[in-house]
């Protein structure tokens, strides 16, 4: 319900609506329905609006070209010729092109209409997936076979290869055959027989939860591979399904698997090298003796996978002594990655040997950029606290680092000024462009999103130093305030800083205040 296509199904719907509207007979019962419809499904889009609006804009850009470059309009009959058969695909097109004359139907352009305006849609949107284009088979099904008519032996015949390319496709009886055509290849009789492959993800995860460390609430593991039946998808799944108390699985990031106790790579194939991104140059640093990885990291177990691959999985060492000799840090000028400070000092407490962590460690810098966001004044204090170098050249200094552990963190204090936040949300939301931005007691914006003029006032507070409510005061569109049911569901909203896959530890905060001009904690 919140993608483009659910909206592209009711295509002809919408048109005989209309025409039923036009009517005075009609017209009543079509309000009525319209009013029923509402009531059904706008509670739904009333709580789920916060992430529909971003994702309807987003969620089409993956792998994205525009459909004038190259044969991008002609994408999707390639896709139909291979999903459904180069002769249904044929003899349907030619039926949805020429003017149905069977059964004399007086809307039989509508079905027509249907298909093309979906093709037509579908192709503009520079994602494209036959999945996508679904709600505009059936018109193509019913208006390319069922209208035109064809000798009845076609139609029957037609009918029994395409039950026959279905059998095929999970039995296997005819291996594919591949016929080139210009631009690609149409693939006859495909097939994809169930396996009887065992790749070993419930061993490797129920390994995983057994060497879990008790004492924390989420054991992270990093997932370098996304092949066919070894990715991410199918571990999440096996994880729910067996309601596994610790482990959550995570993909690659740019820092690899920080924070994670754990870390399996598919020691081989890694995947179709369309959708592996960065794993290749992951599997080369988890594999480098010498590098960051291996000196933190030791491989615990390995199991043979289907196609000659290996799975191992790598656990964090144990660390008997601290990884830096000294205690405190003091950098003028620090970056690391999307991490940058301006008189930074670290200062870190007592070595935990029996856990390998630091007990505490105390941070703080004059002014520190984070994601493109500017802070200024910040102290941190972290518990529990393990991260090393990456260099082995930096060890009396600080350089770049992996944290691997945090128990919990405590934000004593940090100031944001309006025009750093400004910056950081225009960053962080495409289209949005602020014009006005006041920070006295609430946050009050006046600018445009994607060209609508847009105006916002939202208050924010800390709960007991372990959650942030933020409350959405007033949206205006325009001139025009957005109804009040609509925003309901965020007049309230509670996050609580509990740990999460992504941040595997508690947060604390010790307050919020929102004056002069700044963002300020406390």
């Amino acid at each position: 319900m919140h993608k483009w296509s659910f909206f592209s199904y009711f295509l002809p719907i919408y048109y005989l609506a209309l025409k039923a509207l036009a009517r005075p007979e009609s017209r009543r019962q079509v309000l009525a329905a319209a009013g029923v419809s509402l009531a059904i499904f706008m509670p739904w889009y009333a709580v789920h609006l916060p992430i529909i609006i971003p994702r309807l804009f987003q969620a089409s850009a993956d792998f994205a070209v525009p459909f004038w470059r190259g044969t991008a309009v002609l994408n999707y009959l390639g896709q139909m010729a291979d999903g459904l058969g180069p002769l249904f695909l044929v003899l349907s097109l030619v039926g949805i092109c020429v003017p149905q004359k069977r059964r004399d139907w007086d809307r039989r352009w509508v079905l027509a209409a249907w298909f093309i305006s979906s093709y037509v849609f579908w192709t503009i949107v520079p994602n494209r997936q036959l999945r996508y284009l679904l709600p505009g088979l059936p018109a193509l099904a019913v208006a390319g076979i069922g209208a035109w008519p064809w000798p009845r032996a076609v139609v029957w015949g037609l009918a029994a290869v395409q039950f026959f390319t279905m059998l095929n496709f999970t039995s296997g009886w005819l291996r594919p055959i591949s016929i080139p055509v210009p631009m690609r290849s149409v693939t006859l009789f495909p097939s994809q027989p169930p396996s009887r492959d065992d790749w070993k993800i419930g061993e490797i995860l129920s390994e995983a939860e057994a060497r879990a460390d008790p004492s924390r609430p989420i054991a992270d593991v990093t997932l370098v591979a996304n092949d066919t039946f070894f990715n991410c998808v199918n571990f999440n799944w096996l994880t729910k399904l067996r309601e596994l108390a610790h482990v959550q699985i995570r993909g690659v990031n740019s820092r690899l698997c920080e924070f994670s106790q754990f870390l399996v790579l598919k020691d081989g194939y890694l995947g179709p090298p369309s959708v592996i991104g960065p794993l290749p140059k992951a599997s080369e640093t988890v594999k480098d003796p010498q590098g960051w990885f291996g000196r933190f990291y030791e491989p615990v177990r390995r199991w043979p996978l289907p196609d000659g691959s290996t799975a191992v999985l790598y656990e964090q060492r144990h660390l008997a002594r601290p990884p830096f000799p000294g205690r405190r840090f003091v950098s003028r000028h620090y970056a690391d990655g999307a991490f940058a400070a301006e008189d930074l000092v670290v200062e870190l407490g007592a070595w935990d040997a029996q856990r390998g962590v630091y007990r505490r460690a105390k941070v703080s810098a004059r002014e520190v950029h984070l994601r493109g966001l500017r802070l200024n004044d910040l102290r941190l204090e972290m518990e529990g606290l393990l991260f090393v170098p990456v260099s082995t050249g930096s060890l009396n200094a600080l350089g770049e680092l992996r944290f691997l552990k945090m128990d919990t963190l405590r934000i004593e204090k940090l100031r944001v000024d309006g025009a750093a936040l400004r910056a950081f949300l225009e960053n962080r939301v495409p289209g949005l462009r602020i014009s006005e931005l006041d920070l006295d007691k609430t946050l009050k914006l006046r600018g445009a999103f994607r060209g609508f003029p847009l105006s916002a006032e939202i208050a924010a507070e800390i709960l007991g130093s372990s959650a942030i409510q933020i409350g959405l005061r007033e949206v205006r569109l325009g001139a025009a305030p957005v109804p009040g049911f609509l925003l309901r569901p965020l007049r309230s909203f509670t996050q609580p800083f509990v740990p999460t896959r992504d941040m595997p530890f508690s947060i604390r905060v010790a307050g919020l205040t929102v004056a002069g001009g700044w963002l300020s904690v406390p």
